[in-house]
């Protein structure tokens, strides 16, 4: 009897996946003046115009969001069946692309290994997380076999705006409306900004993993709409004070992004007048694109469950994580070693020091270092080399951006 009443079930909800899995059609967009952003849906305006798409369905019951959970042992008893319903708000809403760039030490091609749209929905006060795995299939070239399709290889090969248009078919959303996009030095020191100051490395390790779960890169993609979601919880009602919007400041500084200041505060005063708060669980949720039926492990990773996760995970996949295991110590020295040829170009050739510190300076790799005085030492080296070479080359902004960013890290991290 178990047994039907199993298959029974996963019919079910077979079915019922299908049936939501078509967005209902939205009526036409309305306007809303804020500076920063580029849309394909821009009116005829001489200041910056954005457009709102507006969702006409009424609010549906929102079902309620299980505490998270930690895992002490990474095993498949301790997992949270997938959502069969999502609330449904109605009002403004604003799509924002959270990407997380594959990027090397001064590389500049490469993958778009995380993909997650944030939709503030202004009027109701709610916010949606869309998660979209790395693996989803995106067509590159046609008969490829060797499973190259895929959303991650768009950006590195086709570009960002080709890659963004990948994304709203997948999501079936309107337009993106924001990118924010980072690397892995960009991103530890956004984690750290979220408080995980002794841990980044650790928190963003357990973010990229996925052969300690049996649905892979699904749970992974899984798992990091949900630090998102809990990280904005966590953070959301110190975001209106003095420390906060330093904050706020420095990681739009950390990362690449056409969203500006204004346009985020904005954006969190209207969700918050609207009743969004650190206590709204219910407000925000994480839905997997496309539609996958599955169960997912449902983890905590406030920053002092991060070593209890990383050494679970360890165990699981026998000491062997994701990706690039490199030393610390060796990546510092790879650094020290490219600051080293870079001054000693500096007294006769600034532009072969912009040339090898620019990009380095763009992905803030400094981040990387483990110990903090190794790396506020570099990051103050090639900042240094920077503002002298753009200065000796009468690229005069881009010494201030730099100096200023230095300024801005400094205030934010208090060294």
């Amino acid at each position: 009897m178990g047994m039907y009443y199993r298959v029974f079930t996963l019919i079910f909800n077979i079915l019922f996946i299908v049936s939501c899995s078509q967005e209902p059609k939205n009526s036409g967009p309305e306007n809303i003046q804020f500076q920063g952003a580029k849309s394909e849906n821009k009116t005829e305006n001489k200041s910056d115009t954005v457009v709102i798409s507006k969702d006409t369905i009424a609010i549906q019951k929102i079902d309620s969001v299980k505490k998270d959970s930690i895992a002490k042992i990474l095993t498949d008893s301790t997992i949270l069946g997938i959502r069969k319903e999502f609330p449904m708000p109605s009002g403004r809403v604003v799509n924002v692309l959270i990407t997380g760039i594959d990027s090397r030490l001064g590389q500049k091609s490469a993958r778009a290994d995380a993909n997650h749209i944030v939709r503030f929905f202004l009027d109701s006060g709610c916010i949606e997380l869309i998660s979209i795995p790395r693996g989803t299939f995106a067509m590159i070239r046609k008969g490829d076999t060797s499973g190259g399709n895929i959303i991650a290889n768009v950006r590195s090969i086709f570009g960002q705006e080709r890659y963004i248009r990948e994304i709203t078919k997948i999501a079936k959303v309107k337009s993106i409306d924001y990118y924010i996009e980072f690397g892995f030095s960009q991103a530890m020191g956004i984690i750290e900004l979220l408080g995980y100051k002794d841990n980044a490395a650790s928190t963003l390790r357990v973010l990229r993993s996925r052969k300690a779960f049996t649905t892979g890169d699904h749970q992974r993609s899984y798992n990091q709409g949900q630090f998102i979601r809990q990280a904005i919880l966590k953070v959301f009602d110190q975001t209106d004070d003095l420390v906060g919007k330093v904050g706020i400041r420095a990681a739009l500084a950390l990362a690449n992004t056409n969203l500006s200041y204004d346009a985020t505060n904005y954006l969190l005063s209207e969700i918050r007048k609207h009743g969004f708060s650190s206590m709204g669980h219910e407000r925000i949720w994480v839905r997997m694109k496309p539609n996958y039926l599955s169960q997912m492990k449902h983890l905590n990773f406030d920053s002092a469950n991060v070593e209890q996760l990383e050494s679970g995970i360890e165990k699981k996949v026998k000491g062997m994580l994701e990706g690039d295991r490199k030393t610390p110590e060796g990546y510092a020295k790879k650094l020290q070693n490219l600051v080293k040829k870079a001054a000693a170009d500096s007294a006769k050739n600034p532009a072969r020091v912009i040339n090898a510190l620019a990009f380095p300076f763009q992905q803030k790799a400094w981040m990387q270092v483990k110990d903090k005085q190794e790396r506020v030492q570099l990051r103050n080296r090639i900042c240094t080399l920077l503002i002298d070479a753009f200065n000796r080359t009468n690229k005069t902004i881009d010494a201030k951006t730099v100096q200023d960013y230095v300024q801005l890290e400094q205030e934010a991290y208090q060294h």
